[in-house]
C-alpha cells in the first residue's frame, strides 16, 4: 500500500513540475447519449409490458413469431468424475453456454450514438427478459458450482449469452 500511496505521489508532483492542469479541461465536451444512460435504465424501460413482454418468445427474423427461435448452446467438458456401467450415469464438470437473437432487446450502441454497447445482467435481471427452458434428455441431476456476477450479456444488437 505505501508503494501506492508514492506512485500517486509522484505522479502528481510530475503532473506540477510539466505545468498541466489537469482538473479543467475546456475543450472536454459533455457526452450526449442517444436513448439510456445506464444499462439500468434501459432494462427499467423493458420492464413495461407494453415495450417487452417476457412471456412471448423472440420473433424468428422475419418479425413474426411463427417460426422457431433458434438457440444456440454449447457444453465444454472439462472433466468426466464417475461412470457407473451398471445404472448407466455419468458424472461429469464442465461450462453450459446458451446464444440466442432477441431483437427486442436491441438499442443503440455507441456507433449508433448511444452510451453502451452490452449490458452484462445479474441473476436478478435475468428475470425481467425472456429465458429459454432448455431440456436436456435423461438428465439425472444438475448443480450449479459457480456463483457468478454476470449471468448473461446482451449485446446492442439484441444477441444474449
Amino acid at each position: 500500500m505505501t508503494t501506492m500511496r508514492l506512485a500517486i505521489a509522484v505522479a502528481f508532483a510530475a503532473v506540477r513540475v510539466l505545468g498541466l492542469d489537469l482538473t479543467m479541461c475546456p475543450d472536454a465536451q459533455e457526452v450526449i447519449c442517444d436513448g439510456a444512460t445506464t444499462p439500468r435504465e434501459l432494462l427499467a424501460t423493458l420492464s413495461d409490458p407494453l415495450v417487452y413482454d417476457r412471456s412471448l418468445r423472440p420473433s424468428c427474423g422475419n418479425e413474426t413469431h411463427s417460426g422457431p427461435t433458434v438457440v444456440e448452446v454449447q457444453f465444454d467438458l472439462s472433466q468426466i468424475i464417475d461412470i457407473d456401467q451398471k445404472v448407466g450415469v455419468i458424472e461429469m464438470n464442465g461450462y453450459f453456454w446458451s446464444y440466442w437473437h432477441d431483437p427486442r432487446l436491441a438499442f443503440n450502441g455507441t456507433s449508433g450514438g448511444g452510451c453502451f454497447d452490452t449490458i452484462s445482467l445479474g441473476k436478478d435481471m435475468m428475470k425481467s427478459i425472456w429465458i429459454p427452458d432448455i431440456y436436456i434428455d435423461n438428465l439425472v441431476a444438475k448443480e450449479n458450482t459457480d456463483e457468478v456476477a454476470v449471468a448473461a450479456t446482451v449485446t446492442s444488437e439484441g444477441w444474449v449469452s
